[in-house]
């Protein structure tokens, strides 16, 4: 049954109303149009309208139209429909395209929807169809017709469907079908790259299409193709004129990360290198650009000439940096050229342009140091491995000065790590990433010189301290490079390396009159801290002069700071516990117990986050005390100020259970038993005192918060009761996983029977026998 025609016009005004009226007709012609795209049958009327409408927004509808039938009904076609598509709407797209310049500009949404469904059809058809489109569309252009540069652009769109991995339009079989077949017509489209570059004149436009045409086919085009001289010289022709410098780099790029087989090519690779540097020192010369600057001013062209720049050394260094090496006479200069761009374009301050340089970095580091400190198993390979080794020597000898300017790269340019990252921090993960890839390659060029690499750390501390300007992001990373190295040396190496770091940085925190300075000090001192905490282990007065500070800390106003201050006074006091409860040499008494006694005092500005990560960190202190009297003395003061509010809230709400529907008392009741659980997760079973001093009480107020969540209440206050009904189960529950572990099968289940009869008892006495049973059990 033959369809009806749609009325174009109609169609034409329906899209203008969708597009120009008012709401409401904006609203029903859109229905009207989303009802089309539905019908199976509207892509039968696109030859019609592309034929009919003169509107370039109808055009566009009906290819839209066409491209969901292609892409999501194609299966579902009738073979005599899937050959009609390919027999009539191939040539009648390309029949679309304009035929003068000014159309063609103004009209180029248009013209890359018409090439996009051309590719669609092609995608779906049978491949010997493509075969015939690639040599017709080859054949029919010509250097001076505007469908040249469209022809670029079509080429470009197939050689992409060769590496769009993530399409699901295309199985693994196909794509690779797909790649063979345009390898067979490569001659051809090389050819035709040839021919445009040869044109005596072009248009500006058509080289950059031919530009990025090119690019697309590099990765994969027989090399055979390449090695013609003539492609060579006309990138780098095409490379010293602004207006086509990025897309020949970018072809030069590619070219640069081929890696033909065998050393037939070398001389290729080595003109390619040396062309670059020639021209890019014409373009930006080292001595006088301080690309980190100009990076930020320029224009966003030139940003992207110099990630492509960074590209391009990273590409050729990967694949070819061996062919500069064996000619240490001819080729060390142009060598060090390279590596000095790079070094230089690694302090551009961008996130993509430095993650090329460090990834490479990162690579090339780990080469260099290779596995000098494993041995050879077999006796029979010792002379290679001896051969392998000099050779390994002879190559750190080589860029020895290249590595110590990569050094201070890196000292300068040190991402936060995650210990010293604050609430207050965004892009988290980004920072942590990155942290770990520079963090490696620190490592590794801390292991082919270690005293270079502290020199060069000392050596930028004695800045600090001996000039009058600080540029406080480069001590930040400074001291993050520090950190990031720990575990890299021997003890006493480690121990006279760091007693001169933290010198120096306390004498530059007093050079600075504002607080805010001193806080960020403070914070790398802090951080450093945490990563060497086996020297704070062997030096007392080192390690109590951080924990006052770190005390001090807690009562400054700086939430990130405060917070800071938290998290590395609990890694210190994990790792560090025996030492706060010695009584060191000239001390009256443990300084756990001075801790305790200004409790009061340290604690006074803390929020309910800060006091249950305090606590903990002065839980994970007493548990290391191994007198059982001192300890239970220590856990008794420590909780002292929330037992005794404990208490308080406890006995007003035995008089009358209305006081827990007050919103600050159920606050510093949750407050109250994070602090417990945190205390408890520090101390295990040595909790158990304070346990049983508050287990019944618990059980009253988690039966009373039951009672009123129960009752006609506000939402906002069932959730706080929630909270704390659920912040009690969470001290049993952290109590009881430290303490059960320890029991048989037995004597868990015993347990577990007493906790339950204990909370289903509505007797008093009842309830305390069983506690009291449940103590003395646990006390065993």
């Amino acid at each position: 049954m033959a369809i009806q025609p749609i009325d174009v016009a109609v169609l034409d005004a329906t899209i203008y109303a969708a597009k120009f009226r008012e709401e409401n007709e904006r609203a029903a012609a859109n229905n009207i149009l989303r009802d089309l795209i539905a019908n199976p049958d509207t892509w039968l009327q696109v030859r019609h309208i592309l034929t009919t409408t003169s509107s370039m927004h109808t055009k566009f509808f009906a290819l839209e139209v066409l491209e969901g039938a292609i892409k999501h009904r194609w299966n579902a076609l009738r073979d005599e429909q899937r050959r009609a598509v390919n027999g009539y709407y191939i040539s009648a797209l390309i029949d679309q395209l304009p035929n003068d310049e000014a159309s063609f500009r103004s009209e180029r949404l248009y013209v890359n929807k018409l090439n996009v469904i051309l590719v669609q059809i092609l995608k779906q058809g049978p491949l010997e169809n493509l075969t015939t489109f690639i040599r017709n569309l080859l054949h029919r252009n010509t250097f001076n017709d505007i469908s040249t540069e469209n022809c670029m652009a079509i080429l470009k769109l197939l050689s992409e469907m060769v590496f769009d991995f993530s399409s699901r339009e295309m199985t693994e079989q196909n794509r690779n079908e797909l790649k063979e077949l345009l390898t067979r017509d490569s001659h051809r489209i090389h050819g035709f790259f040839v021919n445009v570059f040869s044109a005596p004149q072009r248009r500006p436009e058509l080289t950059c299409s031919t530009l990025s045409a090119l690019r697309a086919y590099l990765p994969w085009i027989p090399f055979a193709h390449i090695v013609d001289t003539f492609l060579l010289d006309t990138l780098l022709q095409l490379f010293r004129v602004e207006e086509y410098r990025n897309l020949a780099l970018q072809c030069l790029s590619e070219l640069a990360a081929l890696s033909p087989h065998g050393d037939l090519h070398n001389l290729l690779f080595v003109n390619l290198y040396t062309g670059v540097i020639r021209e890019l020192q014409a373009i930006i010369p080292l001595g006088n650009t301080d690309f980190a600057a100009t990076y930020l001013t320029g224009t966003s062209e030139y940003q992207t000439f110099i990630q492509n720049v960074a590209r391009f050394f990273t590409s050729f260094f990967k694949s070819h940096i061996k062919i500069l090496e064996t000619d240490p006479e001819h080729m060390s200069s142009p060598l060090f050229t390279g590596f000095k761009y790079l070094i230089q374009i690694s302090y551009v301050d961008d996130y993509h342009v430095f993650k090329i340089c460090i990834e490479y970095w990162n690579s090339f580091v780990l080469e260099l140091r290779g596995s000098h400190h494993e041995a050879p198993s077999l006796f029979g390979l010792m002379v290679n491995y001896l051969d392998i080794s000099r050779g390994r020597t002879k190559r750190r000898k080589l860029y020895f000065h290249r590595m110590s300017e990569l050094r201070l790269l890196m000292l300068n340019r040190m991402t936060k790590p995650e210990e010293a990252i604050t609430a207050e921090d965004e892009n988290e993960n980004t920072l942590q990433l990155q942290y770990n890839v520079m963090r490696k390659t620190l490592i590794n060029l801390f292991h082919l010189d270690p005293d270079d690499t502290k020199q060069h750390m000392l050596s930028m501390l004695s800045k600090f301290l001996s000039t009058e300007e600080h540029q406080l992001d480069n001590l930040n990373s400074l001291c993050y490079a520090i950190g990031s190295i720990s575990g890299t040396m021997g003890a006493e190496e480690e121990n006279e390396f760091l007693e001169t770091v933290l010198i120096d940085l306390c004498r530059v925190c007093r050079k600075f009159d504002t607080n805010s300075n001193k806080v960020i000090i403070a914070t790398n001192i802090m951080y450093i801290a945490t990563q060497y905490l086996n020297y704070l282990k062997d030096n007392w007065m080192v390690l109590k002069s951080i924990v006052i500070m770190l005390l001090e800390y807690l009562r400054n106003p700086n939430h990130g700071l405060k917070d800071m201050a938290c998290s590395t006074l609990l890694k210190i006091a994990q790792e560090c516990n025996r030492e706060f409860v010695i009584v060191k040499r000239g001390e009256r008494w443990a300084y756990l117990s001075e801790i305790i006694e200004n409790l009061a005092t340290t604690i006074k500005d803390l929020g309910p986050h800060h006091l249950q990560k305090f606590y903990q960190s002065i839980g994970c202190m007493i548990q290391a005390e191994t007198d059982p009297q001192r300890r239970t003395d220590y856990l008794e003061k420590l909780m002292y100020l929330p037992n005794k509010e404990w208490a308080e809230i406890v006995t007003e709400a035995q008089e009358s259970a209305d006081i827990l529907t007050d919103q600050d008392t159920l606050s510093s009741l949750l407050v109250i038993l994070q602090i417990n659980t945190g205390v408890s997760s520090s101390l295990g079973s040595y909790f158990l005192s304070q346990f049983s001093r508050i287990f019944a009480d618990m059980l009253k107020v988690y039966r009373m918060c039951s009672v009123l969540v129960s009752n006609d209440i506000a939402d906002p206050l069932r959730e706080e009761l929630r909270s704390v009904k659920r912040e009690i189960l969470k001290v049993i529950e952290t109590f009881g996983d430290r303490v059960l572990i320890r029991l048989t099968s037995e004597e868990r289940q015993l347990v577990m029977d007493l906790l339950n009869w204990a909370v289903q008892s509505n007797v008093g006495e009842e309830a305390q026998f069983n506690l009291n049973l449940l103590t003395e059990m646990l006390q065993v």
